[in-house]
């Protein structure tokens, strides 16, 4: 569906609007979609099981936070509220960040290989986290 109106649309700039010389998508090749897909799977395919917490085992987890002062709070409060991952989490700047609007942008993401940490810039998935109290 998408593909046929974009091809409609850059066709249309071409002629007789002229405001390019070329159609960009008379290169590209539609991929035909998968009948079925896991949704909670990880990059390769293959689904894990994950043990997530409870709200009862957050609270537990933030007021034993709080009262160590662990600076590990915001980013925790962060993953639960937002669904974020770690390396998400990690990646996060204050440019990221709008207070007044109340939503965050993921732009890149930390990686582990092991020995390191590696900076990975989003590509496929770039959200923008807005707050239900501003919608």
């Amino acid at each position: 569906m998408f593909s046929a109106v974009l091809q409609g649309a850059f066709r249309f700039a071409v002629f007789p609007k002229r405001l390019t010389t070329f159609n960009p998508l008379q290169y590209v090749v539609w991929r035909e979609k998968k009948e079925e897909y896991e949704l909670f799977s990880d990059e390769d395919g293959e689904t894990t099981s994950t043990p997530t917490l409870g709200y009862e085992q957050y609270q537990r987890l933030e007021d034993f936070l709080k009262k160590k002062n662990n600076p590990a709070l915001l980013p925790i409060q962060i993953a639960y509220y937002t669904g974020l991952r770690i390396g998400e989490i990690c990646g996060l700047t204050w440019q990221d960040i709008n207070l007044e609007e109340q939503y965050l942008t993921v732009r890149r993401r930390m990686r582990y290989d092991g020995a390191s940490l590696m900076e990975a810039f989003s590509k496929s998935r770039m959200p923008n986290l807005k707050s239900s109290e501003s919608q």
